[in-house]
């Protein structure tokens, strides 16, 4: 289905992209993202329960990551814990040969960069991941002090 296919990109007010190959991934909105990212990544769960990595409690439960349809988020109490989960990120994508996109990874802190050490770094496989002020995650923008607005 997807061996030779080619794409473009429409930009709206600006027109669109040249032809390309599409050599990763799936389309936008296929319903066949969800059911691969099943297949491949819900097994992080599993992993970070085995080797006991960093939990936050949320309800009756504790958890170190959230994962919907094929989006994921991971969530620790302090920078360092953020950072081992990060790390532990890197040795699960390695052991399963995927691949991070870190052009869509960021780090939100629910309490602002000022609860953050001053110029605190996050790194993925030695590249920085960007530390932002506001988050957009399941349709909808985190603010610092939890809140929440539509998009």
């Amino acid at each position: 289905m997807y061996g030779s296919t080619k794409a473009i990109v429409r930009v709206f007010g600006k027109g669109v992209s040249r032809i390309f190959e599409q050599t990763r991934g799936v389309k936008q909105g296929s319903t066949l993202a969800p059911r691969l990212f099943r297949i491949f990544v819900n097994d992080i769960v599993e992993f970070l329960e085995k080797i006991w990595a960093p939990t936050v409690k949320l309800g009756n439960r504790t958890i170190s990551a959230l994962l919907f349809a094929d989006d994921m988020a991971i969530v620790a109490k302090t920078a360092r814990e953020l950072q081992i989960l990060i790390d532990l990120m890197a040795e699960y994508v390695d052991s399963e040969k995927l691949r991070l996109n870190l052009g869509k990874t960021e780090i939100f802190n629910k309490g602002g960069r000022r609860n953050l050490v001053e110029n605190e770094k996050f790194q993925f496989k030695g590249q920085e991941i960007k530390v932002v002020e506001k988050a957009k995650y399941m349709g909808f923008t985190l603010t610092p002090n939890c809140s929440w607005e539509d998009i």
